[in-house]
């Protein structure tokens, strides 16, 4: 299946991974080499796990040195903290970020970084310390279907169930039965890229695990002008000042595939964040519970490639989305009429 002057691409999914590629494709000159561009996407039937996400993009203490993943990452913020810079995209906001420090793990972690006198709100229990870093708050919604893509790109709201290599492409069958045939096709489907495993066979994309992860959120509160983050030993509070909303979470499900809420343990959450913040938060009653299912990889690693021929993918982002989202599907954009590929 040679790649031809004039290709069809077909996107599969429609969150930060897929986003990302197709506005990275805009910048490549092989975007004028395809025909069409279609993308695939049914945000009822297969949810997005980027519009049920606490959306932050930050390294979150982490350092070069510390691992190879580790080393990775610090490579990705540095790409997508310039992007989030310069691109000044709708629904992406810059934050500061304070972890309150208690445990040696947590100092660990976060020991390395600036430090602060004090917070966002007091303390009922004194810290060893406040560090602080630089941080993007991200409204998916606004975000993802406001950033600029392909001028040919067609979007069809479809659920695939069905991907099969024939002679000379690609076909793409849908619940309700519709077909599609594409040269190339990208797998950015998340968890439910599960679906197609066989595909991923010999990959770093084999054996994705998933993870539950809820959060709370409040809209029309306000902690202020200016957005921020802080977290205290896990539990996340993060405040978009420009939507007056209020994120606490998350909770994480090892193997956990479905979108039953873990109350239980967000209410921990919810009771462990006040027993050490002086914050009044809103009523667990006047909140709306998000659940979302990301998507690991064996080694925790973030993954963008090739497949088989003409067939790639971009997934296993779990916690890291919004940081390595962007460098993977530029290097994949670049990659797809490549002589090594």
């Amino acid at each position: 299946m040679g790649i031809e002057i004039m290709t069809r691409l077909l996107v599969i999914g429609e969150g930060i991974a897929a986003q990302a590629f197709l506005n990275s494709l805009i910048h490549e000159d092989i975007v004028d080499k395809f025909t069409s561009i279609t993308q695939l996407s049914h945000s009822e039937l297969a949810p997005l796990t980027s519009w049920n996400s606490t959306a932050i993009a930050a390294l979150r203490g982490t350092r070069r040195g510390m691992s190879p993943l580790g080393d990775e990452l610090v490579d990705m913020w540095e790409e997508s903290n310039q992007a989030y810079t310069q691109e000044k995209w709708k629904g992406v906001y810059p934050i500061e970020l304070h972890s309150w420090i208690y445990s040696d793990k947590s100092d660990r972690r976060y020991g390395h970084l600036p430090k602060v006198e004090k917070s966002f709100f007091e303390c009922k229990i004194k810290p060893r310390g406040i560090s602080t870093e630089r941080a993007w708050v991200i409204d998916p919604k606004v975000f993802l279907q406001n950033i600029t893509t392909p001028k040919n790109l067609v979007k069809k709201k479809s659920l695939v169930t069905s991907l099969v290599q024939g002679e000379k492409c690609w076909r793409v069958e849908t619940l309700d039965k519709e077909v599609f045939e594409a040269d190339i096709v990208v797998l950015a489907s998340g968890h439910w890229a599960q679906w197609m495993q066989e595909y991923y066979a010999g990959s770093p994309l084999e054996g994705l695990k998933p993870y539950q992860g809820s959060y709370y959120q409040w809209e029309n509160v306000s902690f202020g002008e200016r957005g921020f983050s802080v977290i205290i030993e896990g539990s996340n509070f993060i405040y978009q000042a420009e939507n007056k909303r209020l994120i606490l979470g998350a909770t994480s499900l090892n193997g956990v595939d479905h979108f039953i809420a873990d109350k239980v343990g967000l209410k921990k959450i919810y009771d462990h964040f006040q027993s050490y913040a002086d914050v009044n938060l809103p009523s667990i009653q006047e909140s709306q519970i998000h659940t979302g299912i990301r998507s690991q990889t064996k080694g925790r690693r973030p993954w963008a490639g090739k497949l088989q021929n003409n067939l790639y993918a971009i997934g296993g982002l779990y916690k890291t989305g919004w940081v390595s989202s962007i460098p993977l599907a530029r290097q994949l954009a670049k990659s797809l009429f490549s002589s090594d590929q």
